[in-house]
Parts: structure tokens; sequence; C-alpha cells
């Protein structure tokens, strides 16, 4: 009886949809507060087109958590993100406060679970995923940058040029326009 049971419950496990073995996957998104509630509709959005569209994923159905912290307060991210990691999350979406987001990495790299940073970062590509090779930034490096911007300068054909720059970090990405122009004359 308990053999005939079983194999009955096998034949009927085989036939349900795979839909119905769906394996469920938190992805989680660290906010600094106050910051732009964009962000995280954008986030929400994003899982929910990868759940609608079940070619991306098959089998996998992604849940969204968010959390918010102060701006640049290293103890709460650390705290929050211990949290989200003792709640299984298989990556994490950093903040864009510089302090809490090297620390979320630091982290994520020493538990082996991938962290996607959302601020630019003037640094190389290089220097952010050599801690573990489990981060990576959504925006592109500044030598890719300077090098796209130079492609557009002789795609156009520009002889001269003006540069309007915010702070010294966003002067980093015209590194390569700098050198060129000046060896130019």
């Amino acid at each position: 009886v308990m053999r005939m049971l079983f194999s009955l419950l096998l034949v009927v496990t085989s036939m349900l949809p795979a839909q119905a073995m769906v394996r469920k996957m938190t992805i989680a998104a660290i906010f600094d507060e106050g910051g732009d509630r964009k962000h995280e509709l954008a986030f929400r959005h994003a899982v929910q087109g990868i759940n609608r569209n079940r070619d991306i994923l098959p089998g996998v159905e992604l849940h969204a958590e968010t959390v918010n912290i102060p701006e640049d307060d290293t103890f709460t991210a650390e705290r929050k993100t211990c949290h989200l990691l003792e709640k299984g999350v298989v990556a994490i979406f950093g903040p864009v406060s510089k302090s809490s987001s090297e620390h979320i990495r630091s982290i994520t790299d020493s538990m082996e679970i991938p962290y996607i940073e959302t601020r630019w970062n003037y640094r190389s590509q290089k220097v952010i995923g050599s801690a573990g090779g489990y981060a990576f930034n959504l925006h592109p490096d500044i030598t890719t940058l300077g090098t796209a911007y130079l492609d557009l300068m002789e795609a156009y054909q520009w002889k001269t040029i003006t540069i309007l720059y915010q702070d010294n970090d966003s002067l980093m990405t015209l590194q390569q326009i700098l050198s060129k122009t000046a060896t130019v004359g």
C-alpha cells in the first residue's frame, strides 16, 4: 500500500505543470532614506517584469524586498544587510551613499552574495570587482566612458568642445578628452 501511494504521488507530481514547482528567491534593494522614490518603483517593476516573462528565469519566481537606511549610516546598513542575508536573499542592490555602499559590498563579498552597485563610482571597475568578484556596477567605468566621449568627438569631427562639470568626481570621466586635446593643441 505504501509503495503504491508513493508511486501514485510520483506520477501526480510529474504531471503537474512546471509552474507548480517554482523556486522562490528574494532579491533585495537597499535605498537611502529621502532618496528618489522612482528607484524603488523601478526595482519593483523590474522584478515584476521578470516574473511575468517566464522565459527569463524559468522555474524561478523573484520576490522584491526593499529596505531604507539613513544616508551614510554604516551601522544601520550593516544591521539591515545582515538581516537580509539571514532571510536568504540571493542578491542585493546597494544604496547611492558611498560609505554605506562600500560597507555593504564588503559584507556581500565575504558572504559570496552578488552585489549590484547603483551609484556612479569613478574608480575603475577592476578595483570594484577585485575584492571577491561578486560585485559589479551598473554604470560604465571611467575609461570606457572617456573612450565613448572621444569616439563621439571623432565621429562628429568636433574641433572644439566646451566642458561643464559638477564636481571633481565627474571631471574624472573627462581625463582622456583632456589628455587628447592637450596634445592636439
